[in-house]
């Protein structure tokens, strides 16, 4: 099965789909992040102890280790119905997603970031987010053959 590809106006239309669920996405990585290291703090108090039931930070600990369990199930649900369209997640901290694009038959990705009002930037598929440039690069002129 071929991968999606989509033209700039059909990423446009699906970036508005799923920009909330990028957003989700963000919010539940940086949850995690926070979690994590709230357990690690507790782990670094009590060590294995943090384990035991006798503990008073037990049920604290394993709390968070639910919590974290179903935070992690949530994401990969988010992560599932932004891939099912077509697209690719590429940074869950910055809410990086490319759409893949197909420019003179080369691929390439046309790359949005959360708090970017639109798609406006591209890069070339091995240049990734460092190697982005405007997007009126790629309308207005052909891209370099180069790999």
């Amino acid at each position: 099965m071929s991968e999606k590809t989509f033209s700039l106006e059909e990423a446009q239309e699906t970036l508005k789909k799923v920009k909330p669920r990028v957003e989700e996405v963000v919010e539940i990585n940086r949850t995690i992040q926070y979690t994590s290291k709230d357990m690690e703090t507790l782990f670094d108090i009590w060590g294995d102890s943090v384990m035991e039931k006798g503990n008073p930070d037990n049920g604290l600990y394993l709390n968070m280790i639910e919590k974290g369990d179903m935070l992690a199930d949530e994401m990969k649900n988010r992560l599932s119905e932004i891939e099912e369209v077509g697209c690719h997640v590429k940074d869950l901290k910055l809410g990086l997603i490319d759409f893949p694009f197909d420019h003179e038959g080369r691929r390439v990705f046309l790359c949005w970031k959360l708090g970017e009002d639109k798609i406006k930037y591209w890069h070339d598929a091995h240049a990734g987010f460092t190697g982005r440039k405007h997007i009126n690069e790629l309308i207005n002129r052909p891209i370099s053959q180069e790999q």
